[in-house]
């Protein structure tokens, strides 16, 4: 239902799957590879932003165990093109950006050729960006020099 045309509907939906999803992650652990493969498709941008903030959340260090096994075994470099198409096209929704820079950040260490291209593409977003993109880039700016 996320991907349907009715941006209403689409959005409803991701807004549903979000919040159930992260309410127990264990229970749909078995979506997950499912949930990867459509993000690519997903184009409107309230639907992006609520899958990017869901693979925040899947890709986070502190995700349950099993769930990071999960993660672990399915290819996310897609997931991690996908993230740096949204934040270099302008028209993405600010909350999409800053979730997809959270995602781009816990993969870090999965794909060290993120490191770089994510601190130039975190500087490029915050030059002139809004405020809820100058405090997320200033925090993962700092962690990504750790």
């Amino acid at each position: 239902m996320t991907v349907v045309p009715e941006k209403e509907i689409a959005f409803r939906a991701a807004w549903l799957l979000e919040n159930l999803l992260l309410s127990d992650p264990a229970r749909f652990i078995n979506s997950i590879d499912y949930l990867v493969l459509k993000f690519a498709g997903v184009t409107n941008g309230s639907c992006q932003r609520h899958y990017t903030k869901i693979l925040m959340h899947l890709t986070d260090a502190k995700m349950l165990e099993s769930v990071k096994q999960k993660v672990a075994a399915i290819d996310l470099e897609p997931i991690a093109e996908r993230c740096f198409d949204l934040l270099i096209d302008a028209k993405t929704p600010v909350a999409v950006k800053v979730f997809a820079s959270e995602v781009l950040f816990n993969l870090r260490l999965r794909f060290p050729w993120i490191n770089e291209i994510l601190a130039d593409q975190i500087k490029i977003m915050m030059d002139g960006g809004k405020p809820a993109i100058q405090v997320r880039g200033k925090k993962l700016l700092k962690l990504l020099r750790l």
